[in-house]
């Protein structure tokens, strides 16, 4: 399978999480181009405006370049979920200050979830805390106040389907696109999750189309259910994606975006690695071009069959 169309040796990026979302973003961006990777996904922390001002992102968007990187995306992850008008309202406020943050920073795409995050013990829970009707009326007009101003500010305003929010899959996402159309919001796909949902992945990219413009890299084993007891997010290639056929719906809608490795096999993480980021970084980049070479040889498996212990029953 010819992958030189996605040019990985200038799209493959990493998402500067774990112990990296707490150091310095210029050690980060040393470590992460030495390595060879050529784009980067921030945290919060990064540019952070309490803490870092208005012109954080413009600055940080700077201190990237300077390191012949890009900036993927600014993730927010916000939970857009609640039935209090004045929390709403802080929330639009809270997005719209981002938004010309990236707008001043020449357009660099806020990604965020909807909310609520199963792993925040202070999320409402659909539906013993709020009604999935009143779940989605709050995303809806929080992002009918915020959309606007991100076509005007020429920003891509982007949404992760996550497993156990209100948007977690194709069918959310094409939900919240008939709610709120905007030619600025578009999804990340991260095949994990709409793998979570039993989402057929390559008919679902084709279906989103140039509503894509951002892929995340990562694996999983499982099924839905508690995390991590159900499911985890094994090291890249050991999982249940099959990664030919969602490359080949990608070449199909023209993707040429940026592939963003996202690192969340937590346990090898502590055990094996003993917390090191920069291992993590080096093996997942590692990883990802073997996985790349023996899909370009057609041979992803090396004989073996995809099929492992951990299919979900009756695969």
């Amino acid at each position: 399978m010819d992958l030189s169309c996605f040019d990985f040796d200038k799209k493959l990026g990493y998402v500067a999480n774990l112990e990296f979302s707490q150091w310095p973003p210029e050690k980060v961006l040393e470590i992460l181009s030495h390595i060879g990777y050529k784009a980067v996904s921030w945290r919060p922390q990064a540019f952070d405006i309490a803490q870092k001002g208005q012109h954080g992102l413009r600055d940080l968007e700077r201190l990237t370049r300077q390191f012949g990187m890009v900036v993927t995306e600014a993730n927010l992850q916000l939970d857009m979920i609640t039935p209090d008008p004045a929390v709403r309202r802080e929330r639009i406020g809270y997005l719209q200050k981002y938004v010309l943050a990236a707008g001043e920073a020449g357009g660099v795409a806020i990604k965020t979830n909807t909310g609520p995050a199963p792993w925040n013990p202070q999320a409402l829970r659909i539906p013993a805390d709020i009604s999935e009707g009143q779940a989605w009326e709050s995303v809806s007009s929080i992002l009918q106040e915020v959309l606007p101003l991100a076509e005007q500010s020429g920003v891509p305003f982007l949404i992760e389907p996550t497993f156990g929010h209100l948007c977690h899959d194709y069918y959310t996402f094409s939900e919240l696109l008939r709610l709120v159309p905007s030619p600025n919001l578009g999804v990340v796909v991260d095949p994990s999750h709409f793998y979570l949902y039993d989402n057929d992945i390559p008919w679902a990219i084709r279906r989103l189309g140039d509503s894509v413009k951002h892929v995340h890299v990562k694996d999983i084993v499982g099924k839905l259910g508690p995390f991590p007891s159900s499911f985890v997010f094994p090291l890249l290639g050991e999982g249940q994606i099959e990664w030919t056929p969602l490359l080949q719906a990608l070449k199909d809608i023209n993707y040429r975006g940026f592939f963003t490795i996202e690192f969340e096999s937590f346990t090898y993480y502590r055990r094996v690695l003993r917390s090191d980021p920069v291992r993590a970084a080096q093996q997942s980049f590692d990883d990802f071009r073997q996985l790349i070479k023996y899909i370009e040889e057609d041979s992803e498996f090396g004989g073996a069959s995809p099929k492992t212990p951990w299919l979900k029953p009756g695969a």
